[in-house]
């Protein structure tokens, strides 16, 4: 990657010195520009140096996702279009055009969702103590479910979201079926665990005050103070709507 950028700016304008060219780890690599000419040398440039030292690029796998972009014009690697879509997996976090932290819940909830069936003799187990379950339900469970919630724009219905499923966790873990019913508040008691949005808003302030420790340098430090390029474009005011739609029944 970096004979690939070298001597080029065709990311994103990162601070007053530096843009953002791409974010690596592992085989994972995303490219990252502001337009159609920049994504396009950059695609072919690493793809040409890739081959160089005899890696090569299976362009079924790579993808293509534009944010707020008027072209449509295909992205292609040896004249084969890279395919568009809307989301994609980046280190287990679900990245949307959409921005938020929905899709990204529910992927986490589904997945949390298998590890609790996978464990379903492990909580019917009557050789296991109650302290027992709860700790493999937290590392297990509860650990699949909160992954990367530090960094989640969390709102009343995501939270809502995954109340409902740890509390199913927990009933089903204390054997509380129906017709047995018994509130939210008596079981998290019983359980003796907080509401989960305490602990997001507790692992939100750990993850940020280890963030602020990285050196200035670091993308994650520096992400914190990153002001995006471009301009929004300004609403419309209510009044001038009314007036004008107003006007047009008239």
């Amino acid at each position: 990657m970096k004979m690939s950028v070298d001597g080029q700016r065709t990311g994103l304008q990162w601070n007053p010195s530096e843009q953002l060219e791409d974010l690596d780890l592992a085989d994972d690599l995303p490219l990252i520009s502001g337009t159609h000419t920049h994504i396009q040398r950059k695609a072919t440039r690493s793809h040409e140096h890739s081959q160089q030292i005899g890696l090569r690029r299976n362009v079924g796998k790579t993808k293509v996702m534009r944010l707020n972009t008027k072209t449509h014009q295909p992205i292609t690697i040896e004249e084969q279009s890279l395919e568009d879509v809307v989301k994609f997996i980046y280190l287990g976090s679900n990245i949307s055009t959409g921005g938020g932290a929905d899709k990204d819940v529910e992927l986490c909830i589904s997945k949390a969702r298998h590890a609790f069936k996978t464990h379903r003799p492990v909580w019917l187990s009557s050789q296991l103590s109650r302290n027992t379950k709860i700790r493999i339900f937290n590392t297990n469970v509860k650990s699949v479910l909160l992954y990367g919630c530090e960094t989640w724009k969390t709102t009343k219905s995501i939270i809502h979201k995954l109340q409902v499923f740890i509390s199913n966790c927990l009933r089903y873990i204390l054997r509380i079926w129906w017709p047995n019913k018994i509130s939210n508040v008596d079981l998290w008691r019983r359980m003796n665990k907080e509401q989960i949005h305490i602990e997001i808003k507790s692992r939100k302030w750990g993850w940020l005050g280890h963030t602020l420790r990285r050196d200035p340098r670091n993308i994650a430090r520096q992400a914190l103070d990153y002001n995006p390029q471009g301009k929004r474009k300004p609403r419309r005011p209510k009044s001038n709507w009314r007036r004008s739609t107003l006007d047009e029944l008239s």
